[in-house]
Protein backbone atom coordinates (compact mmCIF):
# COMPACT_ATOMS: atom_id res chain seq x y z
CA UNK A 1 0.00 0.00 0.00
CA UNK A 2 1.50 3.36 -0.97
CA UNK A 3 1.85 6.35 1.30
CA UNK A 4 0.19 9.53 0.12
CA UNK A 5 1.10 13.21 0.15
CA UNK A 6 -1.00 16.20 -0.83
CA UNK A 7 0.38 18.73 -3.27
CA UNK A 8 -0.97 21.81 -5.01
CA UNK A 9 -1.35 21.37 -8.74
CA UNK A 10 -1.39 24.90 -10.13
CA UNK A 11 -1.95 23.81 -13.74
CA UNK A 12 -5.37 22.41 -12.89
CA UNK A 13 -6.00 24.67 -9.91
CA UNK A 14 -6.65 21.84 -7.47
CA UNK A 15 -5.11 19.83 -4.68
CA UNK A 16 -3.82 16.44 -5.80
CA UNK A 17 -3.13 13.40 -3.66
CA UNK A 18 -0.02 11.66 -4.93
CA UNK A 19 1.14 8.16 -4.11
CA UNK A 20 4.67 7.85 -2.77
CA UNK A 21 6.71 5.08 -1.21
CA UNK A 22 6.75 1.40 -2.04
CA UNK A 23 3.34 1.17 -3.71
CA UNK A 24 3.66 4.29 -5.86
CA UNK A 25 5.07 2.51 -8.89
CA UNK A 26 2.39 -0.16 -8.80
CA UNK A 27 -0.33 2.54 -8.73
CA UNK A 28 1.28 4.30 -11.72
CA UNK A 29 1.48 0.96 -13.52
CA UNK A 30 -2.17 0.22 -12.73
CA UNK A 31 -3.24 3.64 -14.03
CA UNK A 32 -1.31 3.01 -17.27
CA UNK A 33 -2.94 -0.43 -17.65
CA UNK A 34 -6.43 1.07 -17.25
CA UNK A 35 -5.64 3.95 -19.63
CA UNK A 36 -4.45 1.55 -22.35
CA UNK A 37 -7.24 -1.00 -21.76
CA UNK A 38 -9.87 1.73 -22.16
CA UNK A 39 -8.29 3.09 -25.33
CA UNK A 40 -7.36 6.47 -23.82
CA UNK A 41 -11.02 7.56 -23.72
CA UNK A 42 -13.30 8.56 -20.87
CA UNK A 43 -15.63 5.61 -20.41
CA UNK A 44 -18.53 7.94 -19.55
CA UNK A 45 -18.48 10.86 -22.01
CA UNK A 46 -16.12 9.16 -24.53
CA UNK A 47 -13.79 12.18 -24.80
CA UNK A 48 -10.14 11.43 -25.65
CA UNK A 49 -7.86 11.61 -22.63
CA UNK A 50 -4.28 12.78 -22.33
CA UNK A 51 -1.83 10.79 -20.25
CA UNK A 52 -0.64 13.21 -17.57
CA UNK A 53 -3.40 15.68 -18.47
CA UNK A 54 -7.14 15.26 -17.92
CA UNK A 55 -6.93 11.50 -17.24
CA UNK A 56 -8.10 10.00 -13.96
CA UNK A 57 -8.84 6.47 -12.80
CA UNK A 58 -12.43 6.32 -11.59
CA UNK A 59 -13.72 3.59 -9.30
CA UNK A 60 -16.84 1.72 -10.39
CA UNK A 61 -17.53 0.73 -6.79
CA UNK A 62 -16.21 3.66 -4.78
CA UNK A 63 -13.58 3.16 -2.12
CA UNK A 64 -15.93 4.52 0.54
CA UNK A 65 -18.31 1.68 -0.39
CA UNK A 66 -15.56 -0.94 -0.18
CA UNK A 67 -14.29 -0.77 -3.78
CA UNK A 68 -10.70 -1.81 -4.39
CA UNK A 69 -7.82 -0.23 -6.31
CA UNK A 70 -7.84 -3.06 -8.86
CA UNK A 71 -8.04 -2.92 -12.66
CA UNK A 72 -11.40 -4.70 -12.61
CA UNK A 73 -12.85 -1.87 -10.50
CA UNK A 74 -11.21 1.06 -12.32
CA UNK A 75 -12.13 2.84 -15.55
CA UNK A 76 -10.53 5.69 -17.47
CA UNK A 77 -12.39 8.94 -16.84
CA UNK A 78 -11.92 12.60 -17.56
CA UNK A 79 -11.60 14.97 -14.63
CA UNK A 80 -15.17 16.27 -14.97
CA UNK A 81 -16.89 12.87 -15.13
CA UNK A 82 -14.87 11.45 -12.25
CA UNK A 83 -15.43 14.48 -10.01
CA UNK A 84 -19.17 14.76 -10.68
CA UNK A 85 -20.16 11.10 -10.50
CA UNK A 86 -22.25 10.00 -7.54
CA UNK A 87 -21.01 7.35 -5.10
CA UNK A 88 -21.78 3.86 -6.40
CA UNK A 89 -22.19 0.93 -4.05
CA UNK A 90 -22.24 -1.73 -6.77
CA UNK A 91 -20.84 -2.25 -10.25
CA UNK A 92 -24.41 -2.38 -11.56
CA UNK A 93 -25.13 1.09 -10.13
CA UNK A 94 -22.05 2.44 -11.90
CA UNK A 95 -22.90 0.75 -15.22
CA UNK A 96 -26.48 2.07 -15.17
CA UNK A 97 -25.19 5.60 -14.49
CA UNK A 98 -22.46 5.46 -17.15
CA UNK A 99 -24.72 3.96 -19.83
CA UNK A 100 -27.27 6.74 -19.29
CA UNK A 101 -24.70 9.32 -20.36
CA UNK A 102 -23.16 9.84 -16.97
CA UNK A 103 -22.39 13.24 -15.62
CA UNK A 104 -23.75 15.60 -18.25
CA UNK A 105 -27.12 13.89 -18.56
CA UNK A 106 -27.45 13.59 -14.80
CA UNK A 107 -26.65 17.27 -14.21
CA UNK A 108 -28.97 18.35 -17.03
CA UNK A 109 -31.80 16.28 -15.57
CA UNK A 110 -31.25 17.79 -12.11
CA UNK A 111 -31.33 21.30 -13.56
CA UNK A 112 -34.51 20.50 -15.50
CA UNK A 113 -36.18 19.03 -12.40
CA UNK A 114 -35.30 22.14 -10.38
CA UNK A 115 -36.58 24.40 -13.16
CA UNK A 116 -39.88 22.52 -13.38
CA UNK A 117 -40.36 22.34 -9.59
Amino acid sequence: MPDFIMTANNALGRIAIIATGTGAQSWASLRRTVFERDGGRCQVCKKPLEWGGNYECGHMVDRVAGGKDEAENLVAMCYFCNRTKPVHDTREDYQAWASSGGSFTEILNRVMEQTNA
